[in-house]
Formats: structure tokens, sequence, C-alpha cells
């Protein structure tokens, strides 16, 4: 079956830590990571704004800078079951940054010189690429006018190392079908 394929990528600098490892790692550190986006379609549009286009790399641009940029650049990356949470904020405010991660998968805190951004599992480049791809999966569906899906986020902490999230078929149809009602369900409440 014929199929087309894009990737964009955006590039932040970020401090993050693992605080289980047993190496520098546990550390507080920074990278320049480079985070590509990869969205495929079995078809291109023959009319409208992205004819002949998977998805317009504007707006996946525009997505990947909402989604990943703009939180996370110049900021530090925290699991929220890092002890050091509990160091950086008094308990009432970390009940409210667990309550936020729970429900929406990630907190970002922005104080007067430094920025914070907490997601569920540790911050690896394992786990960013699953985390980034699930903040940008739904999106990415919505402005290719459900046509184009996004099939894989990579991560590269290094020039030498990275990881890519990549769901299986079957995950990609279950969310494809997803994306589909709640893009009917936009359409229903917004007539274009």
């Amino acid at each position: 079956m014929t199929s087309y394929s894009i990737d964009r990528r955006i590039e932040i600098d970020a401090a993050h830590r693992v605080p289980l490892h047993r190496s520098k790692c546990a550390n507080i550190h920074g990278h320049r990571y480079v985070i590509e986006a990869i969205c495929k379609s079995q078809t291109l549009p023959d009319e409208g704004e992205q004819q002949g286009m998977v998805v317009d790399f504007s707006f996946l641009k525009e997505e990947m800078m909402a989604e990943i940029h703009t939180p996370c650049d110049h900021g530090t990356i925290l699991s929220i079951k890092d002890p050091m949470i509990h160091d950086l904020f008094e308990s009432s405010i970390s009940r409210t940054i667990y309550d936020a991660v729970e429900e929406y998968g990630n907190c970002m805190i922005v104080r007067n010189y430094w920025k914070v951004y907490i997601i569920e599992g540790p911050p690896t480049a394992e786990v960013l690429a699953e985390h980034w791809y699930n903040r940008l999966v739904d999106r990415i569906f919505l402005r290719s006018d459900g046509l184009a899906h996004l099939s894989a986020v990579r991560v590269h902490e290094t020039p030498n190392c990275s990881a890519i999230f990549m769901p299986s078929s079957k995950e990609i149809v279950e969310m494809i079908e997803k994306a589909k009602a709640r893009l009917d369900k936009v359409k229903e409440e917004v007539p274009f």
C-alpha cells in the first residue's frame, strides 16, 4: 500500500536528571535535545490549503513548538516521582502538581528565574519520546483534517544517542479511531 511520510525537527535546551541512575545522570545536567516528529498518510489531499501535503510543515512546527519547545526549552524536566520535587516545592503545591500530572500528564511551573516541567516517568530519552508523542498525536490528526497521523517521535539526547517511540499498528488504528471521534465532535461544536 502506498504511503507518504514527512518529518520535522526542532531543538531545545533543557536540564533533567534520572534520580535512580547509578552514575552522573542522577545529577541535574543539560542536553541540546533534537526532537523529530514523523507523520504518515496513505493519501494526499487534492484540494485545500494542504493540497499535496501529508501535513503542512509549518503546522507541524507550530504544534511541536506549542507542546515541546514552549513548556520545556530552557527549563528543567523532572519526574513526579523525583524526591527533588519535595525539596523544590512546599507540600501544598506538591499536591497540586501531583493532581495536574495525573490528570494532564504534565505540569509546568514557571517562577521568576526558572521553569520546571514535570512528567509522570523518569525523563529519559525513551520516556520523553513517548510523552511528546502523546502530546502531539491528536493535534497533528486535527491539523491534517484527519488525513495524517503521527507515526513516531525520535528524541536525540546527544548527537550519538537517540530513542524512538513508535506505537504498534494496532495502537495507531485505535488512536486514529479515537481521534476521528474527537474530530467529529469538534466539527459538530464548531461548524466550518
